[in-house]
C-alpha cells in the first residue's frame, strides 16, 4: 500500500512540476474537458483514498454498533449521505481554487504549482522511504 501510495503521489508531482515549468501553464485554451477531467479525478482519488475509507468505515461501525435497529436501507443511506457530503465538501473547494485563480498572475500560479508538486513529491517519497524500512 506504501509503494502504490508512493507512485501515486510521486506521479502527481511529476505531473504538477511539469504544469508549473510550462510557460503556457495558464494561457493555454481550457477546453470543456479539461475543466471536468481533473475535478473528477479528484473527487475519484478522494473517494478511493484507503485513509479516508478507513476512516468512514470506523465511523460508520461506531455509529451502527450504538444502534441495534438500523436496516440495510440505513446502512445504505448512510453511505449515500457520507459519499454525497463528501462529493459537496469537494465541490466547494474546486469552485474556490477555480475561482481564486482569477486573483494570480501567470507566475504566482506556476510558482504555486511548482510548491505543490514538491510538497507531493516529499510525501510520495516518505512513502518509499517507510515501505523500505
Amino acid at each position: 500500500m506504501l509503494v502504490i501510495g508512493g507512485l501515486a503521489l510521486t506521479y502527481l508531482a511529476l505531473v504538477s512540476l511539469l504544469e508549473g515549468l510550462m510557460k503556457d501553464a495558464t494561457s493555454r485554451q481550457a477546453t470543456r474537458e479539461s475543466h471536468h477531467v481533473p475535478y473528477l479525478t479528484g473527487l475519484a482519488m478522494t473517494a478511493l483514498n484507503p485513509l479516508t475509507v478507513g476512516f468512514w468505515v470506523a465511523v460508520g461501525s461506531a455509529v451502527f454498533s450504538a444502534r441495534t435497529d438500523f436496516s440495510p436501507t440505513s446502512g445504505a443511506l448512510f453511505a449515500l449521505a457520507v459519499f454525497a457530503g463528501s462529493a459537496l465538501w469537494f465541490t466547494i473547494l474546486a469552485t474556490l481554487v477555480h475561482a481564486g485563480r482569477r486573483f494570480i498572475n501567470d507566475v504566482l500560479f506556476r510558482l504555486l504549482t511548482c510548491a505543490a508538486g514538491l510538497i507531493l513529491l516529499f510525501f510520495g517519497l516518505s512513502l518509499f522511504y517507510r515501505a523500505a524500512l
